[in-house]
């Protein structure tokens, strides 16, 4: 019978274990709820249901996670998940949901729940578009996964994890998710040659950009090379516009073979508006 164990140091880092047959061991990984589920589950219970996840981190983990010490037996996650079950089936819904409950709680900064296929994790929402995620966490133990592998994101409010792709890594655990099941863009683009200039953290002022694609989500530029993740601001004159806009942007990669350097970037927060010829404009 296995046995969960929650300890929190001076240094106010809650630390898991799992108790098994006089045994402790520490269950790796940055969500409570998440590990102790897809320790006893596997990964396919939060796949599936999504919801189960939230409501067991909001009525089980939450109202735990002030107290300097504390322990969850296997017995009392099987009664909840047997109990959570049955009001699903009756069609009911949590009574002490985080919109009801003054408990602390661990999260402050949007987040979401990865499946890797070799685990879960959880990450930092930095950045959002509705096709892009930008996110910041640890990754699961073992050998990386290629760019263009198959994830499932579980995003908060949602009733079941998504299907996604790994885009890209970059720095400091940041790495961007494409969502759906293909990594492609789904609005048209247009080839165009417009200046530009791209103010990011590395500079003390604009540098010169050129954009040489555009779509309403992102836009692929030519200059200044930036590395997947970088987050920057682009300004310049859209097409068949005569103001100036400024867009947040995020690198989501860089494109090989190309002199000077070209890079990927997606807009993020909003779409962008523009007009050209028709004639323009070509398929992903």
């Amino acid at each position: 019978m296995k046995n969960f164990v929650g300890q929190r140091g001076r240094d106010r880092v809650l630390h898991l274990s799992v108790e098994s047959q006089g045994r402790r061991s520490p269950l790796a990984g940055d969500d409570v709820a998440g590990r102790i589920l897809t320790d006893m589950f596997g990964t396919r219970l939060i796949e599936d249901d999504y919801r189960c996840y939230q409501d067991f981190r909001d009525e089980v983990i939450a109202p735990k996670l002030a107290e300097a010490e504390w322990s969850l037996s296997e017995t009392e996650v099987r009664d909840w998940q047997a109990a959570y079950r049955q009001r699903k089936a009756q069609g009911g819904s949590s009574q002490t949901s985080s919109a009801a409950t003054d408990e602390p709680r661990e999260e402050i900064a949007p987040y979401a729940l990865v499946s890797w296929g070799n685990g879960i994790t959880r990450a930092e929402i930095l950045e959002a578009t509705t096709s892009v995620l930008l996110l910041q966490g640890d990754r699961p133990t073992g050998t990386p996964l290629s760019p263009g592998s198959p994830l499932r994101v579980g995003l908060p409010g949602s009733p079941h994890m998504l299907p996604a792709r790994l885009a890209t890594y970059g720095q400091n655990n940041r790495y961007l998710v494409a969502l759906g099941s293909r990594a492609v863009r789904g609005a048209a683009r247009v080839r165009i040659d417009l200046r530009a200039v791209v103010h990011h953290a590395g500079a003390r002022q604009g540098q010169p950009m050129r954009v040489v694609d555009l779509s309403s989500s992102g836009a692929r530029l030519r200059g200044v090379p930036l590395p997947p993740g970088s987050e920057f601001e682009l300004t310049f004159v859209p097409p068949g516009r005569h103001d100036l806009v400024t867009l947040r942007c995020v690198v989501v990669r860089a494109i090989p073979d190309t002199s000077p350097t070209e890079m990927g970037a997606a807009f993020c927060g909003s779409t962008l508006s523009f007009s050209v010829n028709l004639a323009q404009a070509v398929a992903r």
